[in-house]
């Protein structure tokens, strides 16, 4: 039997526990970088989603003529809700909480009827590769443009499935 020149089976073990812990140091340093550059670019990627959806919504009320009663508010820092004003009823509401963004959509066809609502998903604030910060799902890194279409689809589909009714009485 053969054995390995220069090192003992000790000092192999100890080297490689110490390229072990390089690695995982690495590894940690490298996790710390991603969740803080998450965590910075949270109110950008906020920012940047709203003001493109509010920008499209803005877009659908000039050249539409079914999205004439839409609107979008912020009703707080971590709130944007889009909805018309007049039956048929479309709302969108889009909730961020710490390093996550909600979106719940409901539609209401008439007065009296029940509204039906869905989840329009989840979506993590994240950062790409190269620690740019982006949305995540469970498909994969998103840009605030892409949720936001992803978003308005609903939205845009009922107006043009149930144009608002303007006038209830006769």
């Amino acid at each position: 039997m053969r054995q390995c020149e220069g090192m003992g089976l000790a000092e192999q073990t100890v080297t490689r526990a110490q390229q072990l812990k390089a690695e995982r140091d690495k590894q940690n340093s490298l996790m710390l970088a991603a969740i803080e550059a998450a965590q910075t670019g949270v109110p950008l990627l906020w920012d940047d989603l709203r003001d493109y959806i509010e920008q499209e919504v803005s877009k659908l009320v000039e050249k539409l003529p079914a999205a004439e009663f839409l609107r979008s508010d912020r009703f707080n820092d971590n709130n944007l809700t889009i909805q018309t004003t007049v039956l048929p009823l479309v709302k969108l509401e889009v909730l961020r909480s710490g390093m996550y963004l909600t979106a719940s959509y409901t539609e209401t066809l008439r007065g009296l009827s029940k509204s039906v609502q869905r989840s329009l998903g989840r979506f993590r604030f994240a950062v790409d590769r190269e620690l740019q910060p982006c949305f995540a799902d469970e498909c994969g890194n998103l840009h605030p443009q892409q949720v936001g279409d992803r978003l308005l689809k609903p939205v845009c589909d009922f107006l043009l499935r149930y144009p608002p009714m303007v006038s209830c009485f006769w």
